[in-house]
C-alpha cells in the first residue's frame, strides 16, 4: 500500500515570479488520500517560500530532512 508524506510551503509575501498553490490544495489531497484508505502525513510549513528549500540557512531543508526521517522509521516499524 502506498504512502504520502506531503508538504507544503505559505510564504506570507509570495514571490511574484512563483506560481506556488495555496495550501487548501495539498489539504483537499491528504484528505482524498485519506478517504480511499491511503496513510498519509502532513508538514505544513507556514513561513516557507518556494526558495526556502534550496537554503540551508532558511532551517526548511533541516525541517523536510526530519519530517521525512520520522516518516519513514513508522513506515518500516509498521
Amino acid at each position: 500500500m502506498p504512502a504520502f508524506l506531503l508538504t507544503h510551503g505559505e510564504q506570507r509575501d509570495p514571490d511574484p515570479w512563483v506560481a506556488q498553490p495555496p495550501i487548501e490544495e495539498s489539504e483537499l489531497m491528504a484528505e482524498a488520500l485519506k478517504a480511499a484508505g491511503i496513510a498519509v502525513e502532513t508538514l505544513w510549513l507556514p513561513d516557507a517560500g518556494f526558495f526556502d528549500i534550496q537554503l540551508a540557512n532558511s532551517g526548511v531543508p533541516a525541517q523536510i530532512a526530519e519530517a521525512i526521517d520520522t516518516w519513514a522509521q513508522r513506515l518500516f516499524a509498521e
